[in-house]
């Protein structure tokens, strides 16, 4: 004879499971608390395809008993549990053992605390490892929440350069220290660790104060970043005789028409030159003007050797020139003109006249014009006469005057 336990967890349908029912259908139940109880005690005798009818299926249909010389056999192993005293055979499930009654949604089958199996919460399972760290709650339904545990702000730390992941987990960490230029720059608690980071300009070797006053003026050195590097006073240089007026005016002087003199304005060409002794003209030859004292001449401009004037700067110049030209005592007309001669060359006849001979008249070849001139060429004045003559017996009239006018 074997016995045959079967429980709710199984699903398939079998001849034994069919023996199981009849016995069942010849139990009295009416003490039974539900078919699902008795389903689950269900224990029937199989020998030999006889069913005989389970003896004493009573009290909550959770025992029974068989005779004294009849074999026991349990299927499912840790699922059943027996216990016999005399001719007693219990039967018991073992989940009827640990967490008592029917298990809820938040239970597992296993092996409780105390190291029985049966039915526990899940709850009573779990664990954070550091409450400092991570805090569990219990519900009513058995259903444990986590959370994080809350930390007080120490209020201290250093900068950091951070790396996280997609989670927001920190995956790499540097420090993030702030320095600054060597000279130019300096930081104070660079890595906040004692507070937070002062940063401030490097001072320089330049001592704080003023420079320059009424007879000095401020001196100064100044760097690639706009700093200075040094700084200094210069004593003013005063003329030994200091100026006490200008234009025999003292205080706040303001210039006014005619305050300047023709010779004080700016360093600008201004010569006037004269000759000093007759000059003889040949017949039919061009001949330099012989121009050789100097009266004024404020840039040095004008060689009284070579008569030959050689402007500083390029520029417009006014240039008149004159000379006395007395008329031969015989001989029929003549015609005398005067030009200019830059470089070798005629660039301007500025003028001429013709002489009556015998007249006994003198006449003054007075001309003025405006050239361009450029800086280093040289100039004369030149005169020409068709028949030979003498120049120059008055210094009033024989004059070369040359003014730069812009």
């Amino acid at each position: 004879m074997a016995i045959i336990v079967s429980n709710e967890s199984s699903l398939e349908r079998d001849p034994m499971q069919e023996a199981i029912q009849q016995a069942l259908a010849g139990m009295d139940l009416s003490r039974v608390q539900d078919s699902r109880a008795a389903f689950r005690y269900a224990v029937s005798s199989v020998d030999q395809g006889n069913v005989p009818t389970l003896v004493g299926a009573q009290t909550g249909g959770n025992s029974g008993t068989l005779g004294p010389t009849s074999p026991v056999t349990i299927i499912g192993e840790d699922s059943i549990v027996t216990t016999t005293t005399a001719n007693l055979t219990t039967i018991k499930l073992v989940s009827d053992q640990g967490g008592g009654g029917l298990p809820g949604n938040t239970y597992y089958y296993g092996t409780g605390p105390t190291g029985v199996k049966g039915f526990y919460t899940v709850a009573s399972t779990m664990a954070v490892a550091s409450t400092s760290r991570m805090t569990r709650t219990i519900g009513s339904n058995g259903v444990s929440t986590f959370d994080l545990a809350t930390v007080a702000d120490s209020g201290t730390g250093s900068l950091l350069a951070l790396v996280k992941d997609a989670w927001g987990r920190i995956t790499g960490t540097k420090a993030a220290t702030i320095t600054g230029t060597a000279g130019r720059v300096t930081v104070a608690n660079g890595n906040a660790s004692a507070g937070l980071p002062t940063i401030d300009l490097a001072t320089t070797a330049v001592t704080a104060g003023s420079y320059g006053d009424a007879t000095h003026v401020a001196t100064f050195t100044v760097d690639a970043y706009g700093r200075l590097t040094t700084a200094g006073s210069t004593a003013i240089a005063f003329p030994a005789a200091p100026v006490t007026s200008v234009f025999g005016r003292t205080g706040a002087v303001v210039a006014v028409a005619n305050d300047y003199k023709f010779g004080q304005i700016g360093l600008s060409t201004n010569v006037y030159v004269t000759m000093s002794a007759t000059q003889a003209i040949p017949a039919n030859t061009q001949t330099v003007v012989n121009y050789d004292t100097v009266a004024r001449d404020s840039l040095g401009e004008f060689n009284a050797a070579t008569h030959t004037f050689t402007p500083q700067a390029t520029g417009y110049y006014l240039i008149n020139a004159s000379s006395y030209v007395p008329t031969p005592s015989s001989g029929g007309a003549i015609t005398v003109y005067t030009s200019v001669f830059v470089n070798g060359g005629e660039t301007k006849r500025i003028y001429q006249v013709v002489l009556n001979l015998g007249s006994g008249l003198a006449y003054v070849t007075n001309s003025s014009a405006l050239m361009f001139l450029t800086a280093g060429s040289a100039l004369t004045i030149d005169l020409f006469s068709i028949a030979a003559i003498t120049i120059g017996n008055f210094a009033r009239i024989d004059n070369l005057t040359i003014i730069r006018l812009a």
